[in-house]
């Protein structure tokens, strides 16, 4: 009955998890660019250099691994109330977010939406 209610919080918890994977993979960056200046001045090991590598490897695929799941959280948000991708409102808020859910509803209509008007009922 509340599956869009659960799938609209999947898909908020997906997208702070992409936001913290694009922070990580800059702090990468940020980790390579030092490492590459410190071997360049004689004060690191191409071994530290290959190490922050690998870490800016892992965290641009946590990126594009967390992107795809918000991705496929809205596709399932979509199909549940029944409306085309493109349509669906951007995702606003955050988990602990409690206007997240009203915005979600005045976007898409509590009259089209069964179990959002039933989840806005329940509060």
């Amino acid at each position: 009955m509340l599956d869009a209610v659960a799938t609209y919080m999947q898909a908020l918890h997906a997208a702070e998890l992409f936001v913290l994977a694009t922070e990580r993979r800059a702090i990468a960056e940020q980790l390579l660019s030092t490492a590459v200046e410190r071997e360049q001045a004689g004060d690191a090991s191409r071994f530290e250099v290959n190490l922050a590598r690998a870490e800016l490897a892992r965290s641009t695929s946590q990126v594009l691994e967390k992107e795809s799941l918000v991705q496929a959280r809205r596709a399932q948000l979509a199909h549940l109330v029944a409306t085309d991708l493109d349509a669906l409102p951007p995702l606003e808020g955050t988990l602990t977010d409690a206007a997240a859910l009203d915005k979600l509803r005045t976007a898409l209509g509590t009259d089209e939406v069964p179990e959002l008007k039933a989840a806005a009922a329940a509060r």
